[in-house]
C-alpha cells in the first residue's frame, strides 16, 4: 500500500511529540467504524484525540473550513481524515496553513485533473502507483491494515510500554468494525475483502463488545449470523444515525461511534435502541417518499402518455436522508436514471 509506512510513522510521531490528534470521519457506517478503530489505536498509544464527524445537515460530506477551524481551536496539531479527504484540496491546504499535519485514509476516486490533495501523508488505493487490493478496500478496511501495521511496529520494539500498547490494540475487535464497515459500504466481497469479512463474522458471532452485542440484539441477529445480517439488519441501523439524526450538539453519526466504543452495557443498550428507532423512522420516511414519487411519476405519465428518459421528482416534504435510497428504488422500478430532490425549502433551496 503506497505510503503505508509513512501512515504508521504518523501515529508514532504524534505519540513521541505529545501532539493532539483530530479524527475527521464521514457520517456513514464506513466512517463510523473507521473512526472507532482509530480511537482504539490512539487510546492504546496514549495519544490525546478528538473526533470531528461530518454532519449531513450542517455542511454535508467531506471536510469543511469550519471543521478545520474547530480543530485548531481545540488545540489539534495533527489530523487523520478517514473516508473523506481525497476531494478536499482546499480544506487540507487550510489545515497546512494552520500548522496541522494531515494523514488521509480514503478510498474514493482521485480527481484526474486536481490529483492528490495536499495531505502530508495520503493513503488511497486509487492513487497512481498503488492499486493495493485492486482498490476494493473501503476506509474501514484501509484503517484496519494501518492499525495492524502500527501493532506490528510496537511488537518489534524491546520496550514493555510498546508491548502493552500492542496488547491494547485487539485485532479481533478491529476486524469486527472493519467487517461491518466493509459490508455496510457495499464493497465487493472479493479478493482481500473476503477473508477480512469471513474473520469479522466469526468474531461477531461471539463478540464481547457491548455496543455490537446490543446492536445485534435490537437487530434481531442470531448467534449464527452471516454477512447478510450486517448488510440488511445491522448496517442500516448504523447508517441511519448519520442519515436522519439532526439538530443535536454532535453530528448524528457520533451515536454510532460512541456505541462502538462504550464498555457500559446500559449505555450500549440505550444507544442501540436509539439507532433502531431512528432506522424505523427511516423506513417509514423511505416508504412514504417512494409512494409519493411513484404517484408523481404515474400522474406525469398519464398526462404525457409516456415516461421521460430520466426521472426527476421533487417534494418539500421529502426527508433529505432518504432521497438517495428512493432514487435507487425508482431506477430499479422504472429502469432509467432517477433523481429525487428534497425541497424547495423556504429559501428556495433543494
Amino acid at each position: 500500500m503506497k505510503n503505508f509506512q509513512a501512515a504508521i510513522d504518523f501515529f508514532f510521531e504524534a505519540r513521541e511529540e505529545g501532539k493532539k490528534v483530530a479524527v475527521a470521519c464521514d457520517y456513514d457506517a464506513d466512517g463510523a467504524t473507521s473512526a472507532a478503530q482509530l480511537a482504539i489505536v490512539l487510546d492504546a498509544l496514549g495519544i490525546e484525540f478528538e473526533i470531528f464527524a461530518t454532519d449531513r445537515y450542517k455542511g454535508g460530506y467531506g471536510l469543511k473550513p469550519p471543521m478545520i477551524d474547530s480543530m485548531k481551536q481545540a488545540g489539534c496539531s495533527m489530523m487523520i481524515a478517514v473516508d473523506i479527504g481525497t476531494k478536499n484540496h482546499d480544506e487540507l491546504a487550510l489545515a497546512k496553513r494552520y500548522g496541522i499535519e494531515s494523514l488521509v485514509l480514503d478510498h474514493h476516486e482521485v480527481d484526474e485533473v486536481k490529483g492528490v490533495p495536499a495531505a502530508d501523508v495520503f493513503v488511497n488505493p486509487h492513487q497512481a502507483g498503488c492499486g493495493f487490493a485492486e482498490g476494493r478496500l473501503c476506509a474501514a478496511g484501509i484503517t484496519y491494515f494501518v492499525a495492524e501495521g502500527v501493532k506490528e511496529q510496537l511488537l518489534s520494539s524491546d520496550s514493555s510500554q510498546d508491548w502493552n500498547a500492542a496488547d491494547a490494540i485487539d485485532m479481533s475487535v478491529l476486524v469486527q468494525l472493519a467487517g461491518c464497515g466493509t459490508i455496510a459500504d457495499m464493497m465487493e466481497l472479493k479478493g482481500i475483502n473476503r477473508p477480512l469479512v469471513t474473520e469479522a463474522i466469526k468474531q461477531l458471532r461471539y463478540t464481547k463488545l457491548e455496543g455490537l452485542k446490543a446492536l445485534k440484539g435490537v437487530s434481531g441477529v442470531r448467534w449464527d449470523m452471516e454477512a447478510a445480517d450486517v448488510s440488511f439488519q445491522m448496517g442500516p441501523r448504523i447508517n441511519a444515525a448519520g442519515r436522519l439524526i439532526k439538530d443535536e450538539a454532535l453530528p448524528g453519526v457520533m451515536n454510532a461511534v460512541n456505541l462502538f466504543l462504550t464498555d457500559d452495557k446500559e449505555n450500549a443498550e440505550a444507544l442501540s435502541q436509539r439507532l433502531h428507532d431512528v432506522n424505523t423512522d427511516r423506513r417509514k420516511a423511505e416508504y412514504q417518499t417512494l409512494l409519493a414519487c411513484i404517484d408523481q411519476i404515474e400522474t406525469d405519465r398519464d398526462r404525457r402518455g409516456d415516461l421521460p428518459s430520466a426521472l426527476v421528482v421533487t417534494g418539500n416534504m421529502f426527508h433529505p436522508g432518504v432521497v438517495g435510497i428512493v432514487a435507487s428504488r425508482l431506477t430499479e422500478i422504472y429502469n432509467r436514471p432517477a433523481v429525487v430532490l428534497a425541497g424547495p425549502n423556504k429559501r428556495g433551496e433543494y
